[in-house]
């Protein structure tokens, strides 16, 4: 009985010191540069090519650098798939978190994940926005879902793309309202 005692009396205080001790992961809290309309929220997010862009791989791009010895990508629907990842910037261009596109050159399927730390992620859907680099482009969908602060929120995006000299700027509008259960 004594053992039990003193064995629970040391995990509690090996438990406090460890707690006291061991910083918590904090990230820091960027600002929403969001605004208030008669129709919801509105917030513009902005992908700076190329130098936002982190990751290519797919539809065009040779895998062999991203797959592991032996494996390749088979079959009309996974050749067509491409996934990029990229740093995302808010209306004033200061870098907030990163987004990652899953789309096919097929058509079926455009669909981002903006993350942020701190605020959440932000699930947008939306076929038939695809983009080159070369030229300028429009698109639009569904905002889908969302975790952190962005839960329970839904409606919809605007993506367009407009080529500079020598940087080509995404812009993603997200119009959202809080659905409540």
């Amino acid at each position: 009985m004594r053992s039990v005692i003193v064995g629970l009396l040391v995990g509690l205080v090996g438990g406090t010191a460890l707690a006291l001790l061991v910083k918590p992961v904090n990230h820091d809290y960027v600002a929403s540069q969001s605004r208030v309309t008669v129709d919801g929220r509105v917030e513009t997010f902005e992908i700076l090519l190329p130098q936002d862009q982190l990751l290519n791989v797919g539809a065009g791009v040779a895998p062999e650098a991203v797959l592991p010895a032996g494996r390749s990508i088979n079959g009309p629907r996974l050749s067509a798939l491409r996934a990029e990842v990229y740093q995302l910037r808010d209306i004033n261009e200061e870098v907030v978190g990163v987004v990652s596109r899953l789309s096919d050159s097929l058509g079926s399927v455009d669909d981002w994940v903006l993350y942020m730390p701190a605020r959440g992620a932000l699930f947008l859907s939306g076929a038939g926005s695809e983009l080159s680099d070369a030229s300028a482009g429009v698109g639009s969908g569904r905002v889908v879902g969302g975790s952190g602060t962005f839960a329970d929120q839904r409606g919809r995006f605007e993506l367009t793309s407009v080529a500079a000299a020598d940087t080509v700027r995404i812009r993603l509008k997200t119009m959202t309202q809080t659905e409540r259960p």
